[in-house]
């Protein structure tokens, strides 16, 4: 994953991928793992974010609904759902006003 990722920032279809491969992953390996790779593939620290990713909002809003994100792992998505609402993805603005 560490050689993978630093090619694959600011793919969509890298981003879908991944989020398939997270999918059959323990909740617990999605939310410590998976939050920050997906934030590095999503939000880069340079480049625009990936909003278009065809898995991405439902797969937030999943973490969302399991009532477990916590700690880290809220900080991370906070970020990725942030940063995709800011980019105008009418998905994550959902997903922020289900906080409200």
């Amino acid at each position: 994953m560490d050689r993978w990722l630093p090619s694959a920032i600011g793919s969509r279809h890298a981003v879908d991928d991944l989020i398939g491969l997270l999918r059959a992953s323990p909740l617990d390996e999605q939310m410590t793992l998976g939050l920050q790779w997906i934030r590095a593939l999503a939000v880069p620290q340079s480049g625009p974010v990936v909003r278009d990713a065809y898995l991405l909002v439902d797969w937030l809003r999943s973490l969302h609904e399991s009532g477990r994100l916590d700690g880290l792992a809220r900080r991370q998505y906070d970020v990725i759902v942030d940063s995709l609402a800011a980019a105008g993805s009418a998905g994550a603005r959902e997903l922020q006003q289900a906080d409200k």
